[in-house]
């Protein structure tokens, strides 16, 4: 009797052992699809296609990799630290196509910084440098550049193979930039009309920095958001390091330690804007 239980008690935990990893096994084959294969929660339209874009700004397109053409690699995490006014510490910064945001910092404990694609500006209540903030992590990176062609804005290439001058003697070191103009309104600000310059590395073809000037309190300040330090993951390339500066003064800088691409989830993340 005690034998028959016993045994009976051994093929329980074989079955159940076999059942995970049934489970396991079948988790793994769906992560593990390539790019392209997986069920995708992002609708086809928000997709682009070299042929969605003028042929001056085609490109600046594969330098990203896929992540903007195919679904199963539409999300970017990113994680490192973050300096602002109230100090340093843990940073994680999220992107999705079409342009969903959130970033969660240790210096700001209140909540994070979140973002849906196509909002009206940040949420009610969001203090100014949050909100400038916001606009520059929405629109003023590599991709919302290339999403901008499917606004309502306008867009023109201003110079290529252009060389910013450093004052230094002697032959030219520095960079080449490809720039292009964007003028229109910007949802991330409340859809305020910006005149914005998008400054391309010519021989990358990734983003380098994005400057333009807003008012505030009757002054006019320059704001640039620079991109650096790029790296390629899994095929897809992203910056490790976005600073915000406004007249030349850093206002925030993300330092990025580990970035992480997957696909798009519906978790609910960008929601309470």
């Amino acid at each position: 009797m005690g034998s028959t239980k016993s045994m009976k008690s051994r093929w329980i935990r074989v079955l159940t052992s076999v059942k995970w990893c049934v489970v396991g096994i079948l988790a793994i084959s769906v992560y593990a699809q390539p790019p392209g294969l997986q069920k995708s929660i992002v609708a086809p339209s928000s997709y682009l296609t070299p042929g969605a874009l003028p042929p001056n700004a085609r490109e600046y397109l594969p330098a990203l990799g896929k992540r903007l053409q195919v679904p199963g690699s539409e999300r970017v995490t990113l994680i490192g630290t973050a300096t602002d006014a109230k100090g340093t510490g843990p940073a994680q910064f999220i992107w999705e196509l079409p342009g969903n945001l959130r970033l969660d910092r240790q210096t700001s404990p209140g909540g994070p910084l979140v973002y849906q694609y196509g909002a009206k500006g940040p949420a009610a209540g969001t203090p100014q440098a949050d909100a400038d903030l916001i606009e520059s992590l929405a629109s003023d990176s590599h991709e919302a550049f290339l999403v901008s062609f499917a606004e309502k804005t306008g867009h023109r290439l201003l110079a290529t193979h252009l060389r910013v001058p450093t004052g230094s003697p002697g032959p030219y070191q520095g960079p080449f930039y490809d720039v292009f103009e964007v003028l229109g309104p910007v949802a991330a600000a409340g859809n305020s009309i910006r005149q914005k310059w998008y400054f391309f590395d010519d021989s990358t073809r990734l983003l380098a920095k994005t400057r333009y000037l807003i008012r505030r309190n009757g002054a006019d300040i320059t704001v640039e958001c620079q991109y650096s330090n790029w790296t390629t993951q899994q095929g897809q390339t992203y910056p490790r390091q976005i600073r915000r500066t406004e007249n030349g003064t850093a206002v925030f800088t993300l330092t990025v330690n580990q970035g992480v691409i997957s696909p798009a989830v519906g978790d609910g993340i960008f929601n309470g804007h």
